[in-house]
């Protein structure tokens, strides 16, 4: 792996595509649910997420400051966000919306796909 990196850019970032990552990793419906039972994640954790997401939307933000806060110390997490085109409100928004989609109780296909776009861009 080559220490210079991309930066990521809107064209970059347009490029990556959730589902494609999945399929290129012949991850499945089934195999979304081989993982889920791996990890032991049911319908009671899906649902106990879900019951938490009224009491995290009022402090979601502060939640928020206080993970960039706590990375922006670190110089190599301090690279990353340097090599992306957006701006530092449209990180703080994208980590807003993670939060409240780990909430949402949705776990299949769409979110799994999200995940593996979001971690290709942090690669």
């Amino acid at each position: 792996m080559s220490s210079q990196r991309v930066a990521i850019d809107d064209d970059v970032r347009a490029t990556v595509q959730g589902d494609e990552l999945l399929d290129d990793l012949g991850i499945d419906d089934a195999e979304i649910d081989r993982r889920k039972r791996h990890t032991r994640f049911d319908e009671d954790d899906e649902a106990r997420l879900e019951s938490i997401a009224a009491d995290l939307d009022p402090v979601a933000d502060d939640i928020v400051d206080d993970f960039y806060q706590h990375i922006s110390e670190d110089p190599q997490i301090e690279q990353i966000l340097d090599r992306s085109s957006m701006p530092m409100p449209a990180l703080v928004a994208g980590q807003r919306r993670y939060l409240d989609r780990l909430v949402a109780g949705e776990y299949g296909r769409d979110y799994f796909a999200d995940r593996a776009r979001v971690g290709r861009l942090h690669d």
